[in-house]
This record gives structure tokens, C-alpha cells and sequence, in this order.
């Protein structure tokens, strides 16, 4: 039979005919099936079991037009048929229109979901609204914050793996340079919250929310997401992933690059490879991992130690496993800053500088990305005390990572050790810029706009959270600082009440915090009397350094506070001490063996900045 025999015979059995009505009519049950999924909360899988029925349905279908026909006796094998009796014209003539009836319907169906159920449904993975209007948008728009993951698990024991997961996807979306992503910090404080996404997104100054929740059993993991457009409540992505809980990595990986597909990130192909590496692929390395990053700004002992443990575990479960690595150099390196609140000076510093050396040689070697491999290395120099190669490999970073905050933070702190007041004041203004609002930086920016002399900025920041956040004691503690440096004695006052109010609830009266936020405000009101008396209870106790160095600093013993750390200025305790650069009224020029640090690294020092606030008492 030659090719044209065929096709005349195709026609007159009515196969190309059933071939493009099945065609049509499949499409249609296909789109009924899509639509109403979410809406009936279907299993996941019957859409796809649908497609795959129709698939296999279409070739049935052309099989039994070709062998058989319908007749008015029923249907029998076409080669049965005379021709003469055969009533394929007709039927032809019924599938036409059945055809015609089918578009129709079809047409009709996708005009009403289009034009009145757009916004209803989630568009699948990775795509974003076709329009250039949204891809406009979506382009000026490129923030995001992700909430805290909901715990949904039977036993309801998941929490800390749904908000390790949390975690972890935002520290995957930071990696991407020009996405601007809410911190940690700002999204936890949402968690179990009722609010609205507007409220939460406005809050959050960003314009895409990312929610979702976590079923975990010891045979199932199944996390669903949904990313949402905040100005008019535009699912602009969601989708369900079902996996064993050994598959955790993978759906990290698939969610960040699902986001960042939705939000029409641009991305090279580095880029993106650098986003989705966790960099390990034991599962249990990578929960004792989340564990360990899954733990508040201020941290008790206790919680230090769990928060320790479990980055070890993960390094050694998996060696290779980089930032495990890191997070743990990290940790031992936070020690040696021992004037941040609630550092002790009482560490066997030998033991950290040994930890940290371990950890990040490991994290070095073990890293396959360029990317965080400067990030190790800069740590490294800078930990031990190679300011200006630091200097150097940040910049280098910052070109590849512009929007990580985190890191953004560390190098403001160098910044302001090498007296580059300036550099560290713009990067302030970027990490405002970027995260200013949010839970950590806030207390970052009121801590550190001061230190690099723009008190502009430190009272405008300061006066502003003294408005917002009154009951937040912690920050209320740098709020009263701030504003003592800015002269604003009566504004710090109610800083310090607040301080008070709040703190009462939550900490023993005797804290060192409560003297030196005592003791600061009196100097600063100048009731030397009554800051004497407090100063009295203060020299009978045992308080570290920093603490002492703040106090004497206020009472206006100037000589008597130098002294104090004088035994922190030797070659093996000076990488400690030079957390002591970061002050204004510090005059590095008292202790020698910080001179040869501060000569080597070329800093330039300006002259120590008089305390305003401080009682004249040499």
C-alpha cells in the first residue's frame, strides 16, 4: 500500500479523525484535572497519573479506529464491513462535530480560568507570570524573606529540622549577588505569628514572602512551599516535594533554585553553583549541622555547648563537610572577642586558637567552592591579626557576595580596627540599606555607627528603636550607649528605665550590664554622688575586664582603666585584646605589644575621642 492508499484509508476509517478529537478531549480532562487539584487536595500524584493514562489511552484509541467500525448492529472488524454498508461518512460527520463542541469547550475553559481564577492557583516550579508588567516587577523587586518552616509531623518533634531548613535555604539565597534576602533574625521573630503577608513583607521592608511547612516520619519527609508576592497576594510559585528523610540536601537545593528561578534571579552558571552547595551528603552530618546553626543570638553556656556539639558531630560524620567546618571556626573565634556581650575573658585561649586553627584548615581544604574559599581564608587572616590581607580578601568577597550581611558585619568590625572609619561607615549605610530593620543588625547599627564617629546616624537609629522596640532590654542597653555619646542624656534616660523595666523579668540585678548601664547614666546626668555609692558595691566584685574598663572609663579614672588591661597586652593575649580597638575613647598607644600589631598592618590611629559622658575624676 504506497503512502497516499493510507492516508485515503486513515480518512475513511476515521482515524485521524478519532486521533485529533481524542487529542483535544484529552487535553481538556488534563486541564480539568490540574485545576481542581489544590482546590480538592488530591494526592500529588494524580495529576501525573492522569497524563500518563491519557498517554497510554491515545495509541488504544488509533488501534481500534483502524480495526473496527461502528455499524447499526454494534461494532464490528472493519474488514467484516462492505463497503457498501458502511457507515464511516456519518460517523466522520459525528466526530467532527464532536471535535468542534470539544475546542469550544476547551477554549471556554481556559478563557474563565485565565481571565476569573489567576490568581488562585500556584503557577508550577520555576515559572514566573508571563506578562511584562510582573516581569517587571519582579526584576525592581528582587527581595525576599522566608519564614520560619511550620512543624506539621505527627509527634510535632520536628521543629528544629523545619527551622534548620529554614535556615539553610537563607543561607543559600545570600549567596546570590543581586538578591536581597530578610535575615534569620527578622523572619524568627514571625514564627507561629498570625499576621498577614502585606504586614510581615512591609515589616520586613521586602517584597516576596516564602512559607511553608515540614511532615517528617522515619520513612517520609515531605516539605511544601509556597512563595508569595506581598503587594496584591500572587502566588507566584509553590510546589510539594515528597522524599525519604535521607533526601533533606536535595530539596534545600531544589527549593533554592526554584526561588531563585521564580524571582528571575540572574544567575550564571557559577553562581548557581555556589548557591546550592551545602557540601555534604550524609544526612545525619547535615541534621547535627542544622541543630547546630538552629540557635538564638544570645546563647546561655548550656546552649553554647549543644550548639558545639552538634558542629562537631557534623564534622565527624562527615569530613568533607565544609561548612560544618566553618560554622564551628566561627564559634572558637567569637570567643576571642571578649567584649561583646555575655564573652568571657576567662578562656583557655590556647584551647580556642587550637580548635579554630583545626576547624578552618579543614573548612579550607575541604571546600569546592572559590567563593567560600575566600570566605575561609579572609577569616583566617584575620584571625590571626593579617588586617590588611583580610582587608584585601573581603573586598575580593564582596565583589562575588555583595548582599551577605552576615559577613558584611565581620568586616565592619576590621574596618574599624584599622581606623578606616569612613569604609566602615559605608558599609553601615549598605547593611541599613539592605537589613537595617531587622533583629541583629539593628543592635549592629546602634552599636557601631557611634564607634566610627557618625553619631548623625547613631542617634537617628538609636532615638528611632527607643520608639519602636522600648521593651527589647538588649538593645535598649546599646540604645542608652549611643545616645550618652550623642549627648542626649535625657532620651538615654528613658533608654535606661526601659532597660530596667525589661530586664528585671529576665536577669539577676547583680549583672554587669546593670552597673555599667547604671553607672553611665548618673555620669552622664553628672550625680557623681550617687554614682560613687554604686561604683563602691561595684569594685567588691569580681567582674572581667571589659566590664571594669567600661566602668572606670565613666567614672572618668582614665589611668586606672588603662591599667586595667594591661595584663591583656602581651603576644599571647593581644589577638583579644584588639577587640578593644573598636572604641573611640581606646588609646592604643598605651599598651606596646598592640603598637606592634596596629605599626605592622600600617594603621593610621587617630587620637583617642574624650568620653562625653564621663565624670572628671584625674
Amino acid at each position: 500500500m504506497n503512502i497516499n492508499k493510507l492516508i485515503s484509508e486513515l480518512r475513511r476509517r476515521n482515524v485521524i479523525k478519532v486521533a485529533t478529537a481524542y487529542a483535544i478531549v484529552g487535553w481538556l480532562i488534563i486541564q480539568v484535572v490540574v485545576a481542581i487539584n489544590e482546590p480538592l487536595s488530591l494526592p500529588p500524584w494524580f495529576d501525573t497519573a492522569t497524563i500518563i493514562l491519557v498517554a497510554i489511552g491515545f495509541p488504544i484509541a488509533l488501534i481500534l479506529a483502524w480495526a473496527f467500525e461502528l455499524t447499526p448492529e454494534g461494532i464490528k472488524k472493519t474488514g467484516e464491513v462492505r463497503r457498501a454498508e458502511s457507515i464511516s461518512a456519518s460517523t466522520g460527520s459525528k466526530l467532527t462535530r464532536l471535535i468542534i463542541t470539544a475546542l469550544i469547550i476547551l477554549i471556554a475553559f481556559l478563557l474563565i480560568e485565565r481571565i476569573f481564577f489567576a490568581g488562585s492557583y500556584a503557577k508550577p516550579a520555576g515559572e514566573v507570570a508571563e506578562d511584562a508588567e510582573n516581569n517587571s516587577s519582579i526584576k525592581a523587586d528582587q527581595s525576599v524573606a522566608v519564614l520560619p518552616f511550620a512543624d506539621f509531623s505527627p509527634n510535632k518533634d520536628q521543629e528544629w529540622f523545619a527551622d534548620g531548613l529554614t535556615e539553610e535555604i537563607l543561607n543559600s539565597l545570600v549567596r546570590t549577588p543581586d538578591l536581597k534576602v530578610a535575615a534569620r533574625t527578622s523572619s524568627f521573630k514571625y514564627k507561629g505569628s498570625n499576621e498577614g503577608i502585606p504586614v510581615i513583607a512591609k515589616a520586613l521592608g521586602v517584597d516576596h514572602v516564602l512559607e511553608g511547612s515540614v511532615r517528617r516520619t522515619s520513612e517520609r519527609l515531605r516539605v511544601t512551599a509556597q512563595l508569595i508576592r506581598a503587594s496584591d497576594g500572587f502566588h507566584v510559585w509553590s510546589e510539594t516535594y515528597d522524599r525519604t528523610p535521607d533526601e533533606a540536601i536535595l530539596i534545600q537545593e531544589e527549593l533554592a533554585i526554584s526561588i531563585a528561578k521564580a524571582l528571575n534571579t540572574v544567575m550564571d552558571s557559577s553562581a548557581l553553583s555556589d548557591m546550592v552547595k551545602v557540601g555534604t551528603s550524609s544526612i545525619e552530618a547535615y541534621n547535627a549541622y542544622l541543630e547546630g546553626l538552629n540557635s538564638p543570638m544570645y546563647r546561655s553556656p548550656e546552649a553554647k555547648e549543644r550548639q558545639i556539639a552538634n558542629l562537631n558531630k557534623a564534622r565527624s560524620l562527615d569530613p568533607s563537610f565544609a561548612e560544618a567546618h566553618y560554622a564551628a571556626a566561627r564559634y572558637w573565634a567569637g570567643k576571642f572577642s571578649i567584649t561583646l556581650m555575655g564573652a568571657s575573658d576567662n578562656e583557655d585561649f590556647t584551647i580556642v586558637e587550637s580548635n579554630f586553627t583545626a576547624c578552618i584548615r579543614d573548612a579550607i581544604q575541604s571546600s569546592k567552592s572559590p567563593v567560600d574559599q575566600l570566605k575561609y581564608r579572609l577569616t583566617l587572616a584575620e584571625f590571626n591579626l593579617r588586617w590588611q590581607e583580610a582587608e584585601e580578601l573581603y573586598d575580593e568577597y564582596f565583589e562575588k557576595r555583595p548582599n551577605d550581611f552576615v559577613m558584611m558585619r565581620y568586616f565592619i568590625r576590621l574596618l574599624i580596627k584599622e581606623s578606616k572609619l569612613e569604609k566602615a561607615n559605608h558599609f553601615l549605610k549598605l547593611l541599613e540599606a539592605g537589613q537595617g530593620g531587622n533583629f541583629e543588625n539593628r543592635d549592629f547599627l546602634v552599636n557601631f555607627y557611634y564607634k566610627v564617629k557618625n553619631f548623625k546616624d547613631s542617634e537617628r537609629v538609636s532615638i528611632q528603636w527607643l520608639k519602636e522596640e522600648p521593651t527589647d532590654y538588649r538593645l535598649m542597653y546599646q540604645v542608652q550607649r549611643a545616645l550618652l555619646w550623642s549627648g542626649k542624656t535625657e532620651l538615654a534616660r528613658q533608654a535606661y528605665e526601659n532597660y530596667l523595666s525589661y530586664r528585671n523579668e529576665k536577669e539577676d540585678t547583680d549583672s554587669s550590664q546593670w552597673y555599667i548601664t547604671t553607672i553611665r547614666q548618673l555620669c552622664g546626668e553628672n550625680k557623681r554622688e550617687e554614682a560613687e555609692v554604686i561604683f563602691a558595691k561595684f569594685k567588691e566584685r569580681n567582674s572581667d575586664m571589659s566590664t571594669k574598663w567600661h566602668v572606670y572609663n565613666a567614672m572618668g579614672l582614665q589611668k586606672a582603666a588603662v591599667e586595667v588591661l594591661r595584663p591583656l597586652d602581651t603576644p599571647e593575649t593581644v589577638r583579644q585584646f584588639s577587640s578593644f580597638l573598636w572604641y573611640p575613647q581606646m588609646d592604643a598607644r598605651q599598651y606596646p605589644e598592640l603598637m606592634k600589631i596596629v605599626e605592622r598592618e600600617n594603621v593610621l590611629l587617630p587620637n583617642p575621642v574624650d568620653l562625653p559622658f564621663a565624670l572628671k575624676g584625674e
